[in-house]
């Protein structure tokens, strides 16, 4: 008798886990599980942080009045806004799309979007949102809202790109109410409330971030799937591990050399490449060190072998650019201007005319954050002891050692996104007189180089902006403030049967334009 109520227990049991496999497997039909390196520290919210990782996941939640189609050749399209139009230099008059729903169930305004820019969230003085977007929207006099679907954006001075920076981040559109209603700028950042195909559920700092379709969303890009899950899984193998199990259906930072081992697995294949991003390096000159002689940042510049780094490092996954500039530039890349050549003769010439004197020179780097972060670094790293220079490599573990503004800060790791396709986006928002590294915080720029960056913002002619980009480049190339290494290449390890085409963004579009089938679970 008991081996018969042994034997029915078992049976029961074995059922029950059938019946919860095949629930799992039911709870798995419309999720993609997202295994990242990293998750956001601050939050999600545009104006909240500034980094890969969030925009990674803000791509999905929040919307901008005017549309980047990355598909498309980059081309400005209709978003939020149906329609725009320039009032005169100054002045952009908006009409917004009607009937869009917030994920609060609101409907978008004028006055939504006039409170994201205002003087509360961005413009204020104390602003919270002022110190990650001010770099982007610092030009801005005021935002306001004409009728219920008209907007009139006013900048303080003339503006090349007025229209483009409300067609990128930061400029997504945030809930007037749900902000206001929120109990910090902080916890609005986590669990931002915005127009996009997803919406934030779950905000599990160190752990995950959940988001489910939006099942109102106004256009017709909606999610491709119930639910996406952000899974914070900090080593790459065990990233590898659970997309060979299937545990994950997309896996983060795959570094190129395991792209082979990716590829042959039957259930899983590689997708991404380089994103409008150039990796490179920040130099502070402003400590007392070897870094505040321009031959020395020169030297360093000419010791890196940059082929090398892509061919031996990458494997054909990216390119050099040609010196800081992208060819989605368009008008504005400058084909004929030259990249910086590996010469390490001339470095040592530079470094003896200097009289440096082997003064330690100090590396701060991330062990991961990027693709290949710490390998780059040790190889840059014996590149420069060739030429007789003495690198202190250090491995720090976060942003805020990386960060930390003591006297033996000297290098660090940086990525530059080109958020608009003009050098505007990228070289003179990341090194230029208001990228919050300027003034004396890791360097002071020449007045010249000033001059030409505000002649970049303001004038739409192509000429002038082409000759005065050409002459800062020529200024960078002499008193370099860092320097460039290569085109930031993402890499994605993806379970086959989910046809997803990555855009060249930090940004992941989960939506049905870029996911045709999530078929195969």
């Amino acid at each position: 008798m008991k081996k018969a109520l042994a034997f029915i227990m078992a049976a029961l049991s074995f059922l029950a886990a059938l019946a919860g496999a095949d629930i799992a497997k039911v709870a798995r039909a419309d999720t993609i599980i997202v295994a990242v390196q990293s998750l956001p520290i601050s939050g999600i919210d545009a104006m909240t942080e500034n980094s890969n990782v969030a925009c990674r996941i803000s791509y999905s939640v929040q919307e901008t009045l005017f549309f980047t189609d990355y598909f498309d050749g980059y081309k400005v399209k209709p978003g939020l806004a149906e329609s725009w139009k320039m009032k005169d230099e100054t002045t952009l008059v908006v009409k917004l799309r009607r009937g869009v729903k917030f994920h609060n169930g609101d409907e978008m305004t004028a006055d939504d979007v006039a409170f994201t820019f205002g003087v509360e969230h961005l413009l204020g003085e104390k602003a919270p949102g002022r110190t990650v977007a001010g770099p982007f929207l610092g030009n801005l006099e005021y935002v306001k809202a004409v009728d219920r679907y008209t907007v009139e954006i006013k900048s303080k001075k003339k503006d090349a790109l007025l229209e483009i920076r409300f067609a990128n981040y930061p400029s997504q559109i945030i809930s007037k109410k749900a902000y206001s209603g929120a109990e910090s700028f902080e916890a609005f950042g986590r669990m931002p409330v915005g127009t996009g195909p997803y919406k934030v559920v779950e905000y599990t700092e160190g752990s995950r971030v959940v988001l489910d379709r939006f099942e109102s969303y106004w256009g017709p890009a909606k999610g491709a799937v119930k639910r996406v899950i952000f899974q914070y899984v900090p080593e790459l193998s065990t990233r590898i591990a659970g997309l060979r199990t299937g545990e994950f259906d997309i896996i983060t930072e795959l570094p190129p050399d395991q792209a082979g081992a990716i590829s042959s697995m039957p259930n899983a294949k590689v997708l991404g490449g380089p994103i409008a991003n150039i990796y490179g390096l920040f130099f502070d000159e402003t400590n007392a060190s070897a870094m505040k002689d321009p031959r020395v940042r020169k030297a360093l510049t000419l010791a890196i072998d940059r082929e090398k780094l892509v061919r031996t490092l990458f494997g054909g996954y990216t390119t050099v650019p040609r010196n800081w500039q992208m060819e989605l530039f368009g008008d504005m890349y400058l084909k004929d201007y030259p990249g910086i050549p590996y010469d390490p003769k001339r470095a040592r010439e530079l470094l003896k005319e200097a009289g440096y004197d082997g003064s330690p020179i100090v590396y701060r780097s991330l062990p991961g954050y990027y693709t290949l972060e710490q390998t780059v670094a040790e190889a840059i790293t014996q590149m420069w002891r060739e030429v007789g220079l003495n690198i202190d490599l250090r491995i720090m573990e976060n942003w805020t050692q990386i960060n930390a503004d003591t006297e033996d800060r000297h290098i660090i790791n940086g990525s530059n996104s080109a958020y608009y396709p003009d050098p505007v986006g990228q070289l003179w928002r990341r090194y230029g007189a208001d990228s919050g590294k300027d003034n004396g915080v890791y360097w002071t720029s020449s007045a010249k180089l000033v001059q030409l960056g505000r002649k970049l913002e303001t004038e739409k002619d192509l000429k002038t902006r082409r000759e005065a980009f050409r002459q800062m480049l020529d200024i960078f190339s002499d008193d370099p403030k860092g320097t460039y290494l290569y085109c930031l290449p993402m890499l994605y390890g993806v379970r086959k049967g989910l046809e997803w085409s990555p855009i060249p963004y930090e940004g992941m579009d989960l939506s049905v334009r870029a996911i045709k089938s999530s078929a195969g679970k």
